[in-house]
């Protein structure tokens, strides 16, 4: 990796944030996560320890090292100009001590590097560029040359990991506790390594659909796919603009009448919300409201609160803080803003919500006029008169708006909950009414045995809350 640019010092920058936002450059041995009020870890340190290890492992390494210098070499005088700035590049990359060795005729000229004879926007594509043409040359390293050097990696990074979770603690309670701490160091580790080769992240996220990923690694995908520091700035501006132009503060904003209704609702919800208390505590009820009297003031929206309250319980999952600062309230509000836009609104839900009701006809016909009929009778026992079976569809179609406004929060267990919101930032969240169709078919049984339409709601409720991640898996898989 030295001989591609990488830097050695740095294998996590960018983990530690508000909730892991705002410190991007932090080294390895900063990275930090709470798991269920646990105290800081620093899961990610035994990848660089381990690294330079290997690094050191001169009696593995140096049959290889001289074919690495020759296959570089061999690239830079046979491909490239030997006056061009490509050559620059390539020294900027592996060094200058390694061109006085390897290239001794070869003048170093950093300047060439720099305006007027580039712009500060063409040298950085260059030098990746040259970056990504010597990892295709270093790759081209003997078939047997390239097993020994993965052999000793694999070796010296799995001592390294036993010794990690070994020196943690004085024993694991259970095997499952070991693994669940193995996980979370290699999930960890292996954002350290996307954060420094980010060129790999979207080919190894295509490869973990359906995985149940490490706190961690999660955690890093979820801030990824929310837009990251960016976005976490962006909000912050965007409020601080909002403060001006209505003469406030943060302290007027908490005082706003709102508050008190927020947390009367949030208690309620997090503290007998069934699939919710998980983050039922005061901490999380009042940093939902400020992060909701926030909103207020950016959106002016007080209408969804009860939503964005379901909303914010993953959020806060994943992204946990014991003792909130100002910059934490801005990361959850950014992420809370971010999922409300991948979430569809208004008649675009309605219509994916017919959809599935139609969906789930073509595959279950019986259980789709059950639903229609126990619907139908349920308005008329009210005094509503039903036209068409049209109209009886669109009805039916209730029943699955809500899975759809929330993401299935408040619906699902948060694991399960987790999980699909994984696979929808994994694969898209085009892929959630398909999600939603499964479990609707998995409750086919149950909701069969319903005489009411109050009976189906009811059974919806608790059966979702008893789904588990394998069979959440089962229909991921089912549906591919």
């Amino acid at each position: 990796q030295d001989r591609t640019g990488q830097d050695r010092t740095g294998q996590d920058k960018g983990l530690s944030a508000p909730c892991g936002v705002d410190e991007m450059e932090s080294s390895s041995s900063s990275f930090k996560f709470d798991q269920d009020g646990a105290d800081q870890h620093q899961d990610a340190a035994w990848l660089k320890t381990a690294e330079q290890e290997v690094a050191l492992d001169t009696g593995v390494f140096g049959e290889a090292e001289q074919k690495l210098d020759e296959l570089i070499r061999d690239y830079i005088q046979l491909r490239v100009a030997p006056s061009s700035q490509g050559v620059q590049a390539a020294i900027h990359l592996l060094g200058e001590s390694w061109a006085a060795k390897n290239l001794p005729d070869v003048e170093v000229a950093p300047s060439f590097l720099l305006p007027p004879f580039i712009s500060s926007a063409d040298r950085d594509t260059l030098i990746e560029q040259t970056r990504q043409n010597l990892i295709e040359e270093v790759e081209n390293l003997p078939n047997e040359m390239t097993s020994q050097l993965e052999r000793s990696i694999e070796s010296r990074l799995k001592q390294n990991l036993r010794r990690h979770l070994l020196g943690k603690r004085e024993a694991y309670n259970s095997m499952s506790e070991l693994k669940e701490e193995t996980r979370n160091s290699v999930g960890a580790a292996l954002a350290a390594i996307w954060l420094q080769q980010p060129h790999v992240q979207e080919q190894h996220m295509q490869s973990l659909s359906g995985m149940l990923l490490p706190e961690p690694l999660r955690a890093h995908i979820w801030r990824f796919k929310l837009g990251g520091p960016a976005k976490y700035v962006e909000i912050g501006t965007t409020l601080s603009k909002k403060l001006d132009k209505a003469g406030q503060s943060l302290e007027d904003v908490e005082k706003n009448s709102l508050r008190p209704i927020i947390f009367r609702t949030g208690t309620e919800m997090y503290s007998s919300h069934q699939v919710m208390s998980e983050v039922g505590t005061s901490g999380a009820v009042n940093s939902a409201c400020s992060v909701l009297l926030r909103l207020h003031l950016i959106t002016g929206q007080k209408a969804k609160f009860e939503r964005h309250l379901l909303l914010l319980g993953p959020i806060f999952r994943v992204f946990p803080c014991k003792h909130p600062e100002e910059k934490d309230f801005c990361w959850w509000l950014a992420c809370l803003m971010e999922v409300d836009k991948l979430i569809l609104h208004g008649e675009a839900l309605h219509e994916q919500a017919i959809s599935m009701t139609r969906k789930i006809k073509s595959m279950d016909e019986p259980l789709a006029a059950l639903l229609a009929k126990l619907y139908m009778a349920d308005k008329r026992k009210g005094g509503e008169g039903f036209k068409d079976d049209k109209q009886a569809e669109e009805g039916v179609a209730l029943l699955f708006e809500p899975w759809l406004d929330t993401g299935l929060a408040g619906y699902l267990g948060m694991q399960p909950l987790c999980w699909c919101w994984d696979q929808c930032f994994l694969k898209g969240w085009h892929i959630l009414p398909r999600l939603c169709i499964g479990l609707a078919l998995r409750l086919s049984v149950e909701l069969r045995r319903c005489s009411t339409w109050e009976a189906c709601e009811s059974v919806v409720r608790n059966g979702l809350a008893r789904v588990h991640i394998h069979q959440l898996q089962e229909i991921l898989k089912s549906d591919s």
